[in-house]
């Protein structure tokens, strides 16, 4: 066979690929109801509505999943849909874009760059924290569309690994900021040093939890006495462990005033001459108390 007989037979053999591929062409394009433009300028423009209608349609499936999901027992929502046929994978991305729209406020949503991604390139911008989407601006948004899913894809793991950068940074800063402040607490609160006022506010509001114990404790004594009807061994036992308790603390305080009558002497005058706290001490000492008192119950509770 010559040259031309061989590129004359090859010819035939496309052209009938061509129709066959063609008759294909038109049975499937019959069967999903496309209808194939006249020109190649109104294809391009009916695959741009596509693929706008692709992120429509991935916002509206990620809302619906979202609504089944706050319906749903925990375990049965990915169950269900994978029982279906929906992809897990395709199901979370649905739902990614949904939640980034939700999130995002509505002078970002109307951003043409966003509306004129396609679902591969929102897709992978959903995955980035809602904060970051937020800081980027139209030239950004603009720049991401441009790009391919791969180039998008190496340009969000650099915009990650920046912001995990940023935020070390910012914990850095809040911790320095923090040991600073710790360096310059006040070492004065009402007009006294820290350590003379805090002790002032604590013996009152320790000496009101004792009281409390204390008037406690006295009522069950008396109890414990008169109730003579009750096992002798128990009733033993009860008083020993009272005695203990309460020697313990007597024990206790005493050493506590013989050492503070050993440096201060007669100038430690009875409680009438105790010095005069002001309103907002008292209300500081109060606070003090209350917040005692419920540690102190709390602990008995447990």
């Amino acid at each position: 066979m010559s040259i031309k007989d061989q590129a004359m037979s090859e010819n035939q053999e496309l052209s009938v690929f061509s129709e066959t591929m063609a008759l294909k062409m038109d049975s499937l394009a019959e069967q999903i109801q496309l209808i194939i433009p006249a020109t190649p300028e109104e294809t391009w423009q009916e695959i741009v509505k596509l693929e706008e209608q692709a992120v429509i349609n991935a916002a509206k499936k990620g809302l619906l999943l979202l609504t089944l999901k706050e319906n749903c027992k925990h375990g049965e929502f990915e169950k269900r849909f994978l029982k279906l046929g929906i992809g897990r994978r395709s199901a979370f991305d649905a739902m990614s874009v949904a939640k980034m729209f939700l999130a995002l406020p509505n002078s970002k949503l109307q951003t043409s760059a966003l509306l004129n991604m396609n679902q591969s390139k929102l897709t992978e911008l959903a995955r980035l924290p809602i904060e970051t989407i937020e800081a980027l601006d139209d030239d950004d948004l603009e720049a991401f569309s441009d790009l391919s899913v791969r180039e998008l894809k190496k340009e969000l793991q650099r915009l990650k690994a920046h912001n995990i950068e940023l935020d070390i940074e910012r914990a850095d800063a809040i911790n320095a900021c923090e040991q600073e402040r710790m360096r310059k607490t006040a070492n004065m609160r009402f007009d006294m040093p820290v350590i003379i006022s805090q002790m002032r506010a604590d013996a009152i509001a320790y000496t009101g939890l004792l009281d409390e114990a204390l008037s406690q404790s006295g009522l069950q004594v008396t109890d414990l006495i008169e109730q003579r009807s009750l096992d002798l061994d128990m009733r033993l036992a009860a008083a020993q462990t009272m005695h203990h308790c309460w020697a313990s603390i007597y024990q206790q305080v005493g050493h506590m005033l013989e050492r503070l009558n050993g440096e201060f002497g007669e100038q430690v005058q009875g409680i009438e001459n105790l010095p005069r706290f002001t309103a907002a001490e008292w209300e500081y000492v109060e606070s003090q108390r209350s917040r005692l008192l419920e540690s102190f119950q709390l602990d008995m509770k447990h």
